[in-house]
């Protein structure tokens, strides 16, 4: 009965030893999917020779969760900071064998860990031999050594006596603390700064340091020297990413202090200056709204104390050329490359540190463009132009050597002009208005001038589809000048002119009902209707 019991028992423990080794290996493989380490240097089983190693390792997986990443050689602390991509540090080695390990804690609990074997060998070094020098008589003296073991020998105990007894009351078990910050190109901080600290001492007391300190305090003071920082470490030599986001833009003292286990203190410090004030931005030549026009110049000047880094300025999404003068940047661009109207300039500039400062500002573009709409010779007199809702152009025009209407369109997103004869007959065409209704049909009112003649008619052409259609409206006396149109919703045609040979405004427009033309005359006092609008 008692075997069975025994038996049963030890099955139970297996059971559960085996479920909590499974439960274990489950962890650890949701573990080593979260997280994956490189080392860059050393690598596994690499044989270092210098006795200061360069610590490089590459940590991938999911950097944006809050954690510690900690480096230990030989189960040793030397290196802390948070969790980034990137760690490089530097370190001492005294031992031959040595074990990195890289260890990744989240809210204090390990979630990775992984380490290599490398090796450290001292470079050969050939000592120079011993010289041993022969006694020499001088003179009837006995030998040097001779007189030294006669007359010295007996003091020099009694000072070597001494001189132990001083020896074992003070044992200088730390030499001095050096402390390294790491480089900045303007010699300005921002958010943190790595710091490697290590105690040194004589090689006696090396390799049990850790025995033989309390412990090395990192302080931060201000220049009033009052404390804002401070933090403990137990190790003797450690490298570690100290937060600086806290402290102002300032100068401050960072202090290293390390205390032996006899209460005597070393320190050594350096200076910080921390920079998290942005860059200044002045501007010349421009201001806010200002009208552009052309190629376009303005300059800008940017300081900070911490020196400037990047800069650009933005035209929308352009980015602007420039070049450097002196003190000042400045940035140009060809403004008729760019849409007319409200525009926004924005100009960004970066220091040494991080630090970035921004500035935008409205400029409003206003440029004339000029092409030739019709090379042929005596174009481009009595203008009239349209623009449609989809910035098609249209433009009526008499061309003076060949005395034809004629009519030029350009359409939205083309390069080209089409240019049509609107009326053949000579001494057609001046005094044009144009007009193009919600049917797409192009209307254009305007004046038969035959000086020969003494002859004046008031016309009117049409075009719906691909032909042109051509109406003499009125051929009373002199009628026909300074003609304007519009067309109604209706597709009907509202035109005002002038009547030369009486002097009085007149008024045309089709009668649907009646399906016909009919004129009227607004006013007809002491000649007046010159240079008539419609609308």
């Amino acid at each position: 009965m008692r075997s069975w019991k025994y038996g049963f028992f030890w099955f139970v423990l297996s059971f559960a030893w085996v479920w909590v080794g499974l439960i274990g290996c489950k962890c650890e493989s949701k573990v080593e999917r979260a997280y994956s380490l490189v080392f860059v240097s050393p690598k596994e089983s690499e044989v270092v020779t210098n006795e200061k190693l360069n610590v490089v390792l590459e940590v991938r997986g999911d950097l944006n969760q809050k954690g510690n990443i900690k480096v230990l050689i030989n189960k040793t602390l030397v290196y802390l900071s948070p969790l980034k991509e990137r760690i490089s540090f530097d370190t001492q080695l005294v031992d031959k064998t040595n074990f990195l390990e890289c260890v990744i804690e989240e809210d204090s609990v390990e979630v990775y860990r992984k380490g290599v074997y490398f090796f450290y060998s001292k470079p050969y070094v050939v000592k120079p031999k011993k010289v041993k020098y022969r006694s020499v008589r001088i003179r009837g003296i006995r030998k040097y050594e001779e007189v030294v073991s006669e007359t010295l020998a007996p003091i020099d105990k009694k000072l070597e006596e001494k001189l132990e007894e001083k020896v074992e009351e003070k044992r200088e078990y730390v030499s001095s603390i050096s402390l390294v910050l790491e480089e900045s190109v303007s010699g300005y901080y921002r958010d943190s700064v790595q710091v490697s600290y290590r105690v040194n001492s004589d090689k006696e007391f090396e390799s049990k340091l850790l025995e033989y300190i309390k412990g090395v305090k990192l302080e931060i003071s201000d220049v009033q020297d009052r404390k804002l920082f401070s933090e403990f470490f137990r190790e003797p030599g450690l490298t570690v990413d100290l937060d600086l986001e806290a402290l102002p833009s300032g100068t401050y003292i960072l202090t290293a202090k390390v205390e032996d286990i006899e209460g005597r203190s070393y320190e050594t410090s350096k200076w910080i200056k921390v920079d998290k004030t942005p860059p200044r931005i002045y501007f010349e030549d421009i201001t806010n709204n200002t009208v552009v026009r052309g190629t376009f110049y303005f300059s800008s000047k940017f300081e900070d104390e911490a020196g400037i880094g990047d800069f650009t300025a933005l035209l929308g999404k352009e980015k602007l050329a420039y070049r450097k003068e002196k003190d000042k940047v400045v940035f140009y661009f060809d403004s008729t490359k760019f849409k007319n109207g409200k525009n926004r300039i924005v100009v960004s500039v970066t220091d040494r540190v991080g630090n970035m400062a921004e500035v935008s500002l409205v400029v409003y573009i206003d440029n004339w463009f000029e092409e030739v709409v019709d090379k042929t010779f005596g174009a481009g007199f009595h203008i009239a132009s349209f623009l449609d809702e989809e910035k098609n152009i249209y433009i009526a025009y008499y061309n003076i050597e060949l005395k034809n209407l004629f009519f030029g369109l350009k359409r939205s997103g083309s390069d080209k002009w089409e240019i049509q004869v609107v009326d053949k007959d000579v001494n057609s065409g001046k005094y044009p208005s144009i007009f193009v209704d919600r049917f797409d049909r192009i209307h254009i009112s305007y004046a038969y001038v035959n000086e020969k003649w003494d002859d004046e008619d008031l016309r009117y052409a049409v075009k719906e589809g691909k032909e042109w259609k051509v109406v003499t409206l009125d051929q009373q006396d002199k009628a026909g000048r300074y003609t304007s149109i519009v067309v109604d919703d209706r597709g009907v045609p509202h035109i005002s002119y002038y009547n030369y040979t009486v002097g009085s405004l007149r008024y045309i427009t089709y009668n649907i009902k009646m399906e016909r033309w009919e004129v009227s005359v607004p006013d007809s006092y002491e000649n007046v209707g010159s240079d008539t609008s419609i609308g």
